[in-house]
């Protein structure tokens, strides 16, 4: 195709030019820190990549790629004509090449791996590392294996367990496969830790965790189903089961919460508001709304009597959520005595019930925060309970109980892994304490610029390919991957419960 070109082309000159030019890769580091990266436009790395440079006094050197740009400079006017190739001429052309910024990670010694800054130097070559060398860097000690180094087959790079002690705030637009490589996540914090879960499951996605895929084979199939043989799964009454039971007691909620559920405001329903105060202080524990109602209505009080009919106009008296006499509510039947829990919140009929389901869960866990027992709390669709702006008072309960977790959680052993499509959907007092990032595609401009701006420890470069990521790819950063990566996610030993309705309505059968 070259040759096809002819001599008075455009790119005839170009291709005269970069020979008279040649470019190197080179890197220089002034502090041993980091270095300034120039090549080739065909340099062969991508922001993250690692790259090894190789100094002639000092061994190979490993950096990692975290900004690349294309730069073009005009040279002075040269005779950039081969002889006997193109007629005797004089141009001001552009020179284009690849200038970049890099960290160094530490050095390679006969195929290990040592981390510290570097010495300095200047116009050392480097090149991409090789799959082994990669693998020496990413992988020294065994860990969580989420997946495969994207664009490196065979080369797993474990995450490390310890650092979900820190909150982790994973993201990931619709199709991105979120709720995918969360359950590959949730199987290895099963399989590898000792870790309890439990898991606020909007869309039932997960209820399937405590067992393999029946279809599923591999080495780790018959070691998962023994670790995760104690997961158990709280759905409600109606929605059967044999784990334990999603219901609630109203006397178990705070009474701004009960207030909450009647719609009623301090201030504009003074009489009302009070009525509520003046029924439960009587009322022997526990009670419920039946009970709150029979009492309302006995005496002759016109603030009680509007009081129950608020509960009676919004059905609140018929929600599943609510315990039975000799039900055991969540919070009294070992709601941390399993290796995982698994809240099906899909059970649940109402949003409001939903609200009032993950408040209920969230404070019993923050009230036996003083046992200071290790938990991941795993928040799905994290949105939905710490909302940006709490429009009702059982959200702003969830809020602001949301941003104590966050903030004091971590002393306590309470860990937070939240997921989301959106991170301004999120309260920023909530993901900001975050310091795991685990990104899949996101195409928004706007949210990206975002997840740079909250999560500034992060290669800002590496947030940014997100846009471009495949399904299933997944940057992980943080202190479960002190080193930034892309992985592609492997295959989930558990079944999906809440997958993506089937799109065979594209093909349809041709008429008989």
């Amino acid at each position: 195709m070259a040759d096809a070109v002819p001599p008075d082309h455009p790119f005839a000159l170009r291709r005269a030019l970069y020979a008279r030019f040649p470019f190197a890769a080179v890197a220089i580091s002034v502090d041993g820190i980091d270095a300034t990266l120039f090549g080739p436009l065909d340099v062969g790395v991508a922001v993250g990549d690692l790259i090894v440079v190789e100094l002639e006094d000092a061994g190979a050197w490993v950096a990692q790629v975290r900004a690349l740009e294309l730069v073009e400079r005009e040279v002075a006017e040269v005779d950039v004509a081969p002889a006997g190739e193109l007629s005797s001429m004089r141009a001001r052309p552009v020179l284009r090449s690849v200038r970049g910024e890099a960290a160094i990670l530490g050095q390679l010694d006969h195929e290990r791996f040592r981390a510290s800054t570097g010495p300095v130097f200047g116009e050392a070559p480097f090149r991409p590392a090789s799959a082994e060398e990669t693998a020496t860097v990413l992988a020294p000690t065994a860990g969580l294996r989420l997946g495969e180094v994207s664009g490196r087959a065979g080369v797993v790079a474990p995450l490390r367990p310890e650092g979900f002690a820190r909150h982790t705030f994973l993201c990931g637009q619709s199709g991105s496969g979120k709720t995918y490589t969360t359950g590959v996540l949730l199987e290895e914090l099963l399989l590898r830790t000792d870790l309890p879960l439990v898991v606020l499951d909007p869309n039932s996605d997960y209820v399937h965790l405590g067992a393999p895929d029946p279809g599923v084979e591999g080495d780790d199939v018959d070691g998962y189903r023994d670790r995760a043989a104690d997961v158990v799964v709280a759905r409600t009454r109606d929605a059967g089961g044999d784990g334990p039971l999603l219901a609630v007691h109203l006397s178990d909620l705070p009474t701004t919460v009960q207030a909450g559920l009647a719609q009623l405001d301090p201030i504009a329903d003074l009489d009302e508001y009070d009525a509520l105060r003046r029924a439960t202080s009587h009322l022997p524990r526990p009670y419920s709304v039946t009970d709150l109602l029979a009492t309302a209505d006995a005496g002759g009080d016109p603030a009680a009597h509007r009081l129950a009919a608020r509960l009676r106009n919004l059905d609140a008296a018929d929600w599943a959520v609510w315990c039975r006499p000799g039900d055991a509510t969540l919070s009294g039947s070992g709601l941390l005595g399993h290796r995982g829990v698994v809240i099906d919140l899909g059970s649940v009929a109402t949003p409001a019930e939903t609200a009032l389901s993950s408040l209920m869960v969230l404070l019993t866990l923050w009230g036996r925060r003083r046992d200071r027992r290790p938990v991941l709390v795993v928040v799905d669709e994290a949105h939905n309970v710490f909302p940006a702006e709490g429009v009702d008072t059982v959200s702003r309960e969830l809020v602001e109980l949301g941003v104590r977790i966050a903030g004091e959680g971590r002393k306590f052993g309470i860990h937070l892994l939240l997921c989301s499509q959106r991170p301004d959907k999120l309260h920023p007092s909530v993901v900001s304490q975050c310091d795991n990032l685990v990104l899949l595609r996101v195409n928004s401009a706007t949210d990206v610029e975002r997840l740079v701006e909250t999560f500034s420890h992060v290669p800002a470069g590496m947030i940014r390919r997100s846009p471009s990521f495949r399904q299933g790819e997944v940057l992980v950063a943080g202190p479960v991957a002190p080193i930034p990566r892309v992985l592609r996610t492997r295959r989930r030993i558990s079944r999906e419960g809440g997958s993506d309705v089937p799109t065979d309505w594209a093909h349809p059968r041709p008429p008989d």
